[in-house]
C-alpha cells in the first residue's frame, strides 16, 4: 500500500518481478556447447552483482524506535518496527544467498 497499490496487486506484482528475475536467469544457462561470448556462470555472477548492488542497507531499527516510539495511540509505529525488522532479516537472506550465487 506504500505506492498505492492493494494488498494483492502488490503480490502479483511481486510475483511477476520475481518471473522475470528466473526468465532473465534461465536465459543465461547454456543452450549449446562452443558459445562464444561469456560462460553463463560469468554472466549470472555479474547480474547478482548488479542486484547486490541495488539491494538497499538495512534500516536502522533503534533509530526508528527512537524516532517513533511505541505509544498506545500510536500503533503504526509498533508495525512499523516490526516491518522494519522483518525487512532486515529479508535483506540479510538475500544478501546470502547472492553471495552464494557468486
Amino acid at each position: 500500500e506504500v505506492f498505492g497499490l492493494h494488498a494483492n496487486a502488490d503480490i502479483t506484482c511481486a510475483r511477476k518481478e520475481t518471473m522475470e528475475l528466473f526468465a532473465t536467469v534461465l536465459s543465461l544457462q547454456p543452450r549449446a556447447a562452443g558459445s562464444t561470448g561469456d560462460s553463463s556462470d560469468t554472466l549470472v555472477a555479474s547480474l547478482a552483482a548488479d542486484i547486490e548492488g541495488k539491494i538497499p542497507a538495512a534500516f536502522d531499527v533503534n533509530g526508528t524506535m527512537r524516532s517513533y516510539p511505541t505509544d498506545y495511540l500510536e500503533s503504526m509505529n509498533t508495525v512499523l518496527v516490526q516491518e522494519l525488522v522483518r525487512f532486515n532479516r529479508l535483506i540479510t537472506a538475500v544478501r546470502a544467498s547472492l553471495g552464494n550465487i557468486k
